[in-house]
């Protein structure tokens, strides 16, 4: 008659090893004393959650290229879309997203303010992330340059959701506009945005 239950104080050393158990036993953590599961222990082609990771806070998670060589004329004195600056999606809830363009507009040498904004999608462009200058005066030969642009954002959303980010102008004298980008039929010219998500 087969035995239906061996109690351990039956197994000689009151231990089960290892080539005791069978390969498709389920064992419950719980049961594995301080046995941690190590680095060692995982498998080169595991996938492991990035719930898992142990990341301190700042730290990069991830780094989204977006490059930028179209050529367009505008004028407005309200704001327009003039630059898409590519789609960053967030891998965890509550992410920052540093982003980093140096999409250029031509001017001319006219009295101008140009009005440049940032914005997202989170808000279908309602609002300005941030804003920056350039300024045109001609009359006395000044000028202060727009050189680019660089933004913090804390958009405290899920992780999986698409952010895009445009810049959005306008300028304040309705006889000249701006070219975004106007490269004298040049080839081979390319701008970047840079957009990191950064562990909260």
């Amino acid at each position: 008659m087969p035995l239906s239950r061996i109690s351990n104080n039956v197994i000689s050393d009151n231990t089960i090893t290892n080539a005791k158990i069978n390969s498709s036993a389920a064992i419950a953590k719980t049961k594995l004393a301080s046995l941690d599961i190590v680095n060692a222990d995982v498998n080169a082609n595991a996938a492991i959650a990035a719930t898992k990771y142990v990341m301190p806070s700042g730290s990069v998670i991830q780094t989204v290229n977006s490059t930028y060589n179209s050529s367009s004329a505008l004028n407005s004195q309200s704001y327009v879309a003039a630059a898409t600056l590519g789609t960053i999606t967030t891998t965890v809830a509550n992410s920052k997203i540093l982003t980093f363009t140096n999409i250029p507009i031509q001017t001319r040498d006219i009295d101008n303010i140009y009005f440049i904004a940032l914005r997202s999608s989170l808000d279908s462009y309602a609002s300005n992330l941030q804003m920056n200058l350039h300024v045109n005066y001609a009359t006395n030969d000044h000028l202060l340059p727009y050189t680019g642009m660089n933004y913090l954002h804390s958009p405290n959303q899920s992780a999986s959701t698409a952010i895009t980010y445009k810049l959005y102008i306008k300028n304040s004298n309705n006889s000249a506009g701006w070219y975004m980008l106007d490269t004298w039929g040049q080839s081979g010219y390319v701008y970047s945005t840079q957009h990191l998500e950064i562990m909260p």
